[in-house]
């Protein structure tokens, strides 16, 4: 994405049983490797290529957070839906105004993670003394779960009955988005039928 306000992704991904779509974002110009430097850490916090972007705060030297750098206020998702389809997952865009507690809570409900708290929903302080999630700074990641329940079962979403792409839609707020990139990883099972004679096939026959 070089820079605008609205992005569309297209996930290419041909399953019979896709669980789960999981996307981030990095800013595209802090490379691919850390360079520590022990003369600008708050710098190489900044700039560190495996600190996702989109929440509303970002990780300074130390492990505090800011919401602004040098007074500007980053870049962060404002709104968000996937779609396969006519249909969108969540079944409505989810809206993002005033923090990212409510993708954050998606994430829980949708990947039943109510008695396993993930690593993005711990606590980090800010430098004024308040917490938030580590989701919103530098661990921001959407994620969708297709499964119908977590039986080890093919309940999954069927993307190789029709060839369809899986659609990203985000829009963005805070200062203009320049050069971000997204990654995403499609998460599908599949089960490998051997029959008589050594003939294998994806498809049950």
């Amino acid at each position: 994405m070089g820079s605008d306000t609205e992005f569309k992704a297209n996930i290419s991904e041909s399953a019979i049983n896709v669980n789960a779509i999981y996307s981030v974002i990095r800013n595209q110009n802090d490379g691919s490797s850390v360079k520590p430097s022990v003369d600008d850490v708050a710098q190489q916090k900044v700039n560190d290529p495996f600190n996702f972007v989109g929440g509303r705060y970002r990780l300074e030297s130390g492990g505090a957070n800011a919401l602004t750098i040098a007074g500007v206020t980053p870049s962060f998702v404002k709104r968000y839906s996937y779609r396969y389809g006519s249909v969108y997952y969540p079944l409505a865009p989810v809206d993002l105004d005033v923090d990212s507690t409510v993708a954050l809570e998606n994430i829980i409900a949708g990947f039943e993670l109510e008695d396993r708290m993930p690593l993005i929903s711990g606590q980090v302080q800010l430098s004024t003394g308040a917490y938030v999630p580590r989701y919103e700074a530098g661990d921001f990641m959407i994620c969708q779960n297709f499964k119908t329940t977590n039986d080890p079962l093919i309940n999954g979403l069927n993307s190789g009955a029709t060839g369809a792409p899986f659609d990203l839609n985000v829009s963005f707020g805070g200062s203009p988005v320049n050069n971000l990139e997204f990654v995403s990883f499609v998460e599908s099972t599949n089960v490998l039928y051997i029959s008589k004679g050594g003939a294998s096939s994806m498809v049950a026959k």
